[in-house]
């Protein structure tokens, strides 16, 4: 039989090891720390549920659902609130609902008069010639124009990426939007000829924020679960050598080594793990560029509050805050009001980020000066007057890769890697993109490219 080494158990690495094993391959999933999982990790104490990492699943697909079923995860899954439907943006110093409709857009503060007459100008601005890679935030000011950058996408880039669309790629970074206007010329026709075009073939799906019961960790434990004896934990990886077959050079936690051999090999951890790993006899490493790649730190804070010391009503999503604001979070999340169970009784749960690109020296900051720094922004936002009863901080020392202009080059040399490797395939969140939707088609991709490898 077959048989295919993961080195890592993200959830790129078990989608990618259960998709095979469907498929009737032996796989062998190597993970380095003792539990799987990668970011994905979720915290419980005195009757609060606090996600260290990512705090929703978005489910873009019907395949994404079926997955979920597959695993025996459907009448775990919880959608978000509905009374979390608001989205607030921080503007002249508090938190305003972001228009949810055209008629919202027309009516709201968040956006001044010269801003709304730019944006109908939209479907009407033609395409550039492409012969140079574009930022984000240039593509924005094109389009959108400088304030809808300054109050919309830099907070919200500030969110997902934690990153400067000053220098992130739109290619890559944001490759859907490219797409979109490469493909239909403009932002706003593109995506309802796309909608129609979807309706038509009936592939026209609404897009699910979602977790389970027990909190994300749910799903690499039912993965983990299903792969069994297959994953193996505590796995220190030493060297990967290109013999007749593949040889995988490891040690366990009680330091004996091993030597295995493997017909083929998927990696799925992130670029920073993945450039250390020596190649062939002469311990070559040839993915050290993957170095190159930024990935700030962020600190990701959760505090628990009582209900009456909070007077907002806190009936959305979260806040996001733009950089020309005189605050020094990235934002903050009303894990409470999305989800139930995720504080006791009369309680409220916050998740706050800051650092990132913006100001990484304050994901550093000690406990007591970072804990200050949150809780004086959230008392201006939120009108919190009294301190949390209840805290935890995740410090990720490199948590996202950031997709900047130029990251198509790591991309070329990834891809370049893999043709003079046959059988060895690179995954991850510094090709595939960040999101955890992403992780799964990335997950799905390796094991059709492994799978398609055997075959021949």
């Amino acid at each position: 039989m077959k048989e295919v080494a993961i080195i890592g158990a993200g959830i790129t690495g078990l989608t990618a090891a259960w998709k095979l094993q469907q498929e009737g391959i032996s796989v062998r999933v190597f993970e380095k720390k003792n539990q799987p999982g990668g970011s994905i990790r979720t915290f419980e104490k005195e009757g609060y549920l606090v996600e260290e990492g990512p705090n929703t699943l978005q489910l873009s697909n019907q395949e994404h659902e079926e997955f979920l079923k597959d695993l025996g995860l459907e009448n775990e899954l919880i959608d978000t609130s509905p009374a979390a439907k608001n989205r607030f943006l921080v503007r002249y110093g508090a938190p305003l609902a972001a228009p949810l409709s055209p008629l919202q857009f027309l009516k709201t503060p968040l956006f001044s008069k010269k801003a709304k007459c730019r944006l109908l100008l939209e479907p009407f601005i033609l395409r550039p010639n492409y012969k140079t890679e574009e930022t984000l935030a240039n593509f924005v000011r094109r389009r959108l124009g400088q304030e809808m950058l300054d109050y919309a996408i830099n907070p919200f880039v500030g969110g997902i990426y934690a990153g400067d669309p000053e220098k992130l790629s739109l290619q890559y970074a944001f490759p859907k939007l490219y797409r979109l206007e490469k493909n239909y010329r403009s932002l706003i026709l593109g995506s309802l000829k796309l909608r129609q075009r979807k309706k038509r073939e009936g592939t026209l799906y609404k897009t699910r924020s979602v977790s389970f019961k027990s909190g994300l960790q749910a799903l690499p434990i039912a993965i983990a679960r299903d792969l069994g004896e297959q994953l193996t934990l505590n796995a220190n990886i030493h060297q990967i050598t290109k013999l007749n077959k593949w040889q995988i050079s490891w040690s366990d936690n009680e330091g004996n080594s091993h030597k295995d051999l493997f017909d083929a090999v998927i990696s799925a951890v992130p670029a920073t793990s993945l450039r250390f790993i020596d190649f062939g006899i002469t311990s070559e490493h040839p993915l050290d560029f993957l170095s190159e790649i930024y990935h700030p730190p962020v600190a990701s804070i959760a505090m628990g509050f009582r209900k009456e010391n909070i007077p907002h009503d806190l009936d959305g999503f979260g806040m996001l805050v733009p950089a020309k604001e005189p605050f020094r979070i990235l934002g903050t999340l009303f894990s409470s009001s999305l989800f139930p169970n995720r504080a006791p009784k009369n309680h409220i749960l916050l998740t706050t980020f800051t650092g990132g690109t913006r100001m990484p020296g304050n994901a550093q900051l000690a406990q007591d000066e970072l804990s200050e720094l949150v809780m004086k922004d959230l008392s201006t936002l939120l009108s919190i007057k009294a301190q949390p009863v209840f805290q935890h901080t995740t410090l990720w020392q490199k948590a996202i890769p950031q997709y900047q202009i130029g990251h198509g080059q790591y991309i070329e040399k990834m891809k370049a890697f893999e043709d003079k490797n046959p059988g060895f395939f690179i995954g991850g969140n510094g090709r595939d993109g960040i999101s955890l939707s992403y992780c799964l088609e990335a997950g799905d991709r390796l094991s059709q490219e492994a799978l398609q490898f055997l075959k021949k």
